[in-house]
């Protein structure tokens, strides 16, 4: 049987790769048969377990963050190393709202990892809310994503107003 070189050495995102590229790959292959499937939108909660070495040296290892960016759909020769850090530490999220010209203008900002380049427009959730947002309200430009690839994410979604009462006063 032949070995090629890249069998031996991995690239992944350490210090032990082979305890951080199989469980990231892992994790990751899942949520896409999730995805596949069509059962990612139902599932509300994963546990995951480990066993053997990855279960008694894994934290130290890395294995633990290895499995929370597969879960987040990333790939071990993939992902951009600088961005770890920040998808792994907890973060800051801001909604705010307002009304202004006849539009319910929300707007959520986070200081986290961002989106790679390119995301804004091909991830799966965002197309949903903007095909939402069409069916509800009419074809328009009702959200608007920018993001600093390591330096968070602006989304920010237009709600048409529309003068009408909610509640009637019964007297």
């Amino acid at each position: 049987m032949a070995v090629s070189v890249f069998d031996l050495f991995k690239i992944g995102i350490g210090p032990s790769s082979s305890h951080t590229v199989g469980p990231m790959k892992a994790a990751c292959g899942y949520v896409g048969r999730l995805q596949r499937n069509g059962q990612l939108e139902a599932t509300r909660r994963l546990r995951v377990s480990l066993y053997g070495s990855l279960a008694h040296t894994g934290r130290g290892h890395g294995t633990d963050k290895a499995v929370m960016l597969g879960l987040q759909g990333e790939f071990p020769d993939r992902i951009d190393p600088d961005r770890i850090a920040p998808m792994l530490e907890g973060g800051l999220l801001t909604i705010t709202a307002a009304r202004t010209n006849g539009f319910l203008t929300v707007v959520l900002e986070d200081n986290g990892a961002g989106i790679q380049e390119g995301y804004t427009k091909r991830g799966i959730g965002i197309k949903n809310v903007i095909a939402r947002l069409n069916m509800v309200y009419g074809p328009g430009n009702w959200c608007r994503i920018t993001s600093d690839n390591g330096g968070g994410t602006r989304v920010e979604i237009r709600f048409p107003l529309k003068e009408r009462i909610l509640f009637e006063d019964k007297k």
